[in-house]
């Protein structure tokens, strides 16, 4: 898959090559373009003294506020909620598919969100590097500073995260909260995909979505 060794839109392409399995006549260029008209709406409006919590502000208001983006919940077992396709036409979408599109805005606008392997939710992190200041030469260290929620925008603290993990009653793993690369975002977006198809009894597809994340696996 070509697209993986591309960085720049690495995980757009990734989830638009995707969404060509099930709709073959997608044109790809033309989304691309619906796009890039969000990125630039997000551009105008950032500037380099803005904090972190203003970035992301300026994202949400251009995302959910301007385009009127529509998170539904995942349990609700749409599988067309998961195709970034279908949200950047209807401007409806899930967890994944918007969070596609803000990881996407983020890597090319140089905003350090990526995604965390959270149990049970699909969750954005904003990082931060921060330099040893006895050690000015030696590798900067990330820093989790808080989290977003794709589906509507939404930050959460650690300890609002702390909170949800002892609902669950699931102990801390550091992998919780380092970021994933686009190949693990997608392989988890594809089987939460395959799991909506095989409630909706799509064995078929399920099926063809399990296939296609063997492909993806070794890639």
């Amino acid at each position: 898959m070509d697209w993986m060794k591309d960085g720049e839109r690495s995980l757009l392409k990734g989830a638009l090559v995707i969404a060509k399995f099930r709709y073959p006549e997608l044109d790809i260029v033309a989304l691309l373009n619906l796009f890039d008209q969000i990125k630039r709406n997000v551009w105008l409006e950032l500037n380099v003294y803005l904090t972190p919590l203003e970035q992301i502000n300026v994202i949400n208001g251009i995302l959910y506020n301007y385009y009127k983006m529509t998170g539904k919940e995942i349990t609700e077992r749409d599988s067309n909620l998961f195709f970034v396709n279908r949200t950047l036409e209807s401007k409806q979408g899930n967890a994944y598919s918007i969070g596609i599109i803000y990881l996407a805005l983020c890597e090319l606008l140089d905003i350090p969100v990526f995604a965390i392997d959270l149990p049970k939710q699909f969750v954005l992190a904003y990082f931060d590097s921060l330099f040893p200041f006895q050690s000015p030469n030696s590798e900067p260290v990330q820093t989790l500073q808080f989290y977003i929620d794709p589906v509507n925008g939404m930050v959460y603290t650690q300890n609002d995260v702390n909170l949800y993990l002892k609902k669950l009653k699931v102990a801390h793993e550091p992998h919780f909260f380092e970021p994933m690369d686009s190949r693990q975002v997608l392989l988890r977006m594809l089987d939460e995909l395959a799991q909506s198809y095989e409630y909706t009894n799509e064995q078929e597809k399920a099926v063809e979505i399990q296939q296609l994340m063997g492909i993806l696996n070794t890639a």
